[in-house]
């Protein structure tokens, strides 16, 4: 990860499109720990169908990331 941020943000010519594209990727991934967390939190607090919720979320995101490549 750190070899990664060295390499995108010491070569000059970078466009911003690949920055961009770096934090997207890395925010994603926060944010499904978030959505962890709070899938926890919601089934400990007794809301269990709540904590299907980020879950779900998350796996529809990637089938239909997956499927835009797919048609891409």
């Amino acid at each position: 990860m750190i070899f990664v941020t060295i390499f995108f943000f010491d070569a000059p010519g970078v466009s911003w499109k690949a920055v961009a594209l770096f934090i997207l990727a890395n925010a994603y991934t926060f944010l499904i720990y978030i959505g962890a967390f709070w899938a926890c939190s919601f089934y400990r607090k007794g809301f269990r169908r709540w904590a299907l919720v980020p879950p779900s979320l998350f796996t529809l995101i990637n089938l239909s990331a997956c499927l835009a490549f797919i048609r891409a």
